[in-house]
C-alpha cells in the first residue's frame, strides 16, 4: 500500500464503518437513454420505465452488504482519494453542475432539440458540465493512497461527480471501503468504473 501525497503533503484515511448508500438517480437513468434508438416505432419511454424497474432492483441488491471490487485494467494498483473537507468540496461543486446539465433531460423538447444537443455535447464534452476537465485534473492531484487492484471494497457514498472526460459515459465518484489485504481499512473516492459489484 503506497501513499500519494498531494500539494500540501498530507495523506488521511478514515476507518469509520462501511454503509452501502448506493442510490440511482432519475437523471443517471435518462443519461443511459441517451443510448436507445429514437425512432416512430420505438419510444424511448417504455425503454425508460423497463430501465427504471432494473435499476430500482439493482439499488435494493446493492444496498446490502454485497463485495465491490477495485479493478483496473493493466494496472496493479489503483489510487484512492483520501477523503477531505477540500476532496468532499470539489465533488460538490462538481456535482451542482452536473445536475443542471442533467436538467436539460428532464425538460420537454423536441427530438431536433435532443439531437442538436447530443451532437453539440460529442462535439464540446468539456462543456458538459462545463469545467469537469480542470475538476478532473484538480482531483487527480489531491492527496490519496494507493491500493491493491483486485482488492475487494464497500461503497460507503456515491455522489453525482462525473468521474470521465465524455459526457456520455455514466460513471461517478464513490467513496469506498478496502475491507481485504494489507489496504484493508482505508477508504477513499474512486471512479466507479473501478469498482464494479461482485455478483453471486
Amino acid at each position: 500500500m503506497r501513499h500519494r501525497a498531494g500539494p500540501q503533503g498530507h495523506v488521511g484515511a478514515a476507518d469509520s464503518a462501511a454503509i452501502v448508500t448506493v442510490q440511482y438517480s432519475v437523471t443517471s437513468i435518462i443519461s443511459l437513454l441517451r443510448v436507445f434508438p429514437y425512432t416512430a416505432e420505438v419510444s424511448r419511454w417504455p425503454c425508460a420505465l423497463a430501465l427504471a424497474t432494473f435499476l430500482h432492483l439493482s439499488g435494493c441488491l446493492l444496498s446490502t452488504n454485497r463485495d465491490y471490487r477495485l479493478f483496473a485494467i493493466g494496472h496493479k494498483q489503483i489510487l484512492l482519494v483520501s477523503d477531505s473537507v477540500q476532496v468532499r468540496r470539489l465533488i460538490a461543486d462538481e456535482a451542482a453542475r452536473q445536475v443542471i446539465v442533467d436538467r436539460f433531460w428532464t425538460e420537454h423538447h423536441s427530438r431536433d432539440e435532443e439531437s442538436a444537443r447530443i451532437l453539440d455535447e460529442a462535439r464540446h464534452p468539456d462543456l458538459y458540465p462545463p469545467g469537469r476537465n480542470d475538476f478532473l485534473t484538480t482531483i487527480a492531484t489531491m492527496p490519496g493512497l494507493y491500493v491493491p487492484s483486485g482488492s475487494y471494497c464497500r461503497v460507503v457514498e456515491q455522489s453525482k461527480a462525473g468521474c470521465a472526460r465524455l459526457p456520455f459515459e455514466t460513471g461517478s465518484y464513490v467513496l469506498v471501503h478496502v475491507t481485504t489485504g494489507a489496504a484493508r481499512g482505508v477508504e477513499g473516492w474512486v471512479c466507479s468504473d473501478h469498482a464494479p459489484p461482485q455478483w453471486p
